[in-house]
């Protein structure tokens, strides 16, 4: 089987000639619909190519697996960081099988123009429903024509060729499937049609929280120590998993921030993983959003990983949805081989954001990164209203290192008495709060209650 049009001349050259494709104004919008009906499922990429979508949309704590005719294309997606954890099957995507049930598979840049035929159009949408699990969604991404620059019809009328051999000389009934109903994503003549398995319109169901309606906002901070490096210090083989979750049933939040846990206590290969189905049980499935975000291992310039070699970083847990989310890693680190990063999502639509953080254990380190996340508070895309809570491994106590110089002016903050903080915009009315031992990890649990 040879690549096809995307032979190793094209590969080389095609995140180049793509560009504009790989600017987070075409992706993060595309990566926040494909997360949100994923939920906690797998997703499949038909035409993954050099990992355009795949790749951010598996640090959003997606599994990810795609379907491609090119191995030079996919061998551009695995040099880059993570591509090594995204399964890929070579192989036509129109009728493709891989094992396994997906919430979303999605098609997007034109690339159902590369099946040139209707059946080839048919089929695909038929290797599409067969890899969805009951409520999966069908994603396609086009462009939509200029209507005006298309050949005119005989007599000013749209050919409709009741049988073979009926239409005007010179015209033939169009190949077209299926018709483009709603554009969902991107500002430009793109249109992304989202079918169900029987190929019908699907909107999403996650309700956002109306504009301007008070209501409390539990936030539970977690650090889990989770990852089975650290066996010697704070490392329980699990149970502080299982304690967290006994705490999201005790306290229903509608936020819960977490550090030092793994890919997999979010997500399972059939869907939620254990901490994000507490929240599941609390809101129901659709009712929860996961942002996840892997440290980098510096010294192999992949993802941390625990040992179990599921990666490892930080998360956001939440009610509502958004669909928003911006996450980075700090250019300011320490000498180890871990590059810690940050996380944020729109968690109530235009109104409030939520982030969270795992800073460097070093404190000289850990105050830069501070005045990085400072900086990050001021950006446009943060909404008026916000929530900022982690392991900051700083203290609030007057000097070079002191923790209330993370956030901008006009923030309040909550601790646990030592390096777990809860930062919040003046805005949002601060309730009631505490800090709880725990028993199977070295960080309390702190719980702060808001009115938003």
């Amino acid at each position: 089987m040879d690549d096809g049009y995307f032979g190793e001349s094209v590969a080389a050259r095609y995140d180049q000639t793509s560009a504009e494709m790989f600017e987070p104004a075409a992706v993060e919008p595309a990566v926040d619909l494909l997360a949100e009906l994923a939920g906690g499922g797998r997703a499949l990429e038909f035409g993954i190519g050099t990992g355009r979508i795949a790749l951010p949309l598996s640090r959003r704590g997606v599994p990810v697996h795609g379907i491609d005719l090119s191995r030079a294309m996919v061998a551009r997606l695995r040099a880059k960081p993570g591509g090594d954890a995204i399964g890929v099957t070579i192989g036509d995507f129109a009728t493709t099988r891989v094992d396994g049930g997906f919430s979303v598979a999605y098609l997007v840049f034109n690339t159902i123009m590369n099946l040139t035929t209707q059946a080839a159009q048919v089929a695909c949408f038929r290797n599409a429903a067969a890899h969805l699990v009951p409520g999966g969604c069908f994603v396609i991404e086009v462009g939509v024509p200029d209507l005006r620059r298309l050949p005119s019809v005989p007599d000013g009328s749209r050919c409709r060729c009741p049988a073979a051999g009926t239409c005007p000389s010179g015209t033939s009934p169009p190949e077209v499937p299926f018709s483009l109903m709603q554009a969902r994503w991107l500002a430009r003549p793109l249109v992304a049609l989202v079918v169900t398995a029987s190929a019908a319109l699907l909107i999403s169901s996650v309700p956002a929280k109306p504009a301007h309606a008070e209501t409390t906002f539990v936030v539970l901070q977690m650090n889990l120590c989770n990852s089975g490096l650290a066996i010697g210090t704070c490392y329980r083989f699990g149970r502080s998993v299982d304690e967290a979750v006994e705490k999201i049933h005790e306290y229903p939040p509608e936020l819960v921030t977490l550090q030092e846990i793994c890919r997999d206590d979010l997500y399972s290969p059939t869907g939620w993983g254990r901490l994000a189905q507490a929240m599941a049980g609390i809101y129901g499935s659709r009712h929860v959003s996961v942002d996840f975000v892997p440290a980098v291992d510096r010294d192999t310039n992949d993802w941390y990983r625990c040992t179990d070699d599921e990666p490892y970083g930080d998360a956001l847990i939440y009610h509502y949805s958004g669909r928003g989310h911006q996450s980075g890693w700090y250019q300011s680190q320490d000498g180890s081989d871990e590059a810690r990063a940050w996380t944020c999502a729109t968690v109530i639509r235009a109104r409030l954001t939520a982030c969270t953080t795992h800073l460097s254990t070093d404190p000289d380190t850990a105050a830069r990164q501070c005045r990085e996340l400072r900086a990050t508070l001021t950006e446009s895309w943060v909404q008026p209203e916000v929530i900022v809570a982690g392991d900051f491994n700083l203290a609030a106590r007057a000097g070079t290192h002191d923790v209330r110089r993370c956030a901008p002016a006009g923030y309040d903050r909550r601790g646990d008495g030592s390096v777990q903080h809860v930062f919040f915009t003046r805005n949002i009315q601060w309730m009631q709060g505490e800090h709880l031992p725990m028993r199977f990890t070295d960080h309390p649990l702190l719980y702060e209650k808001f009115r938003v």
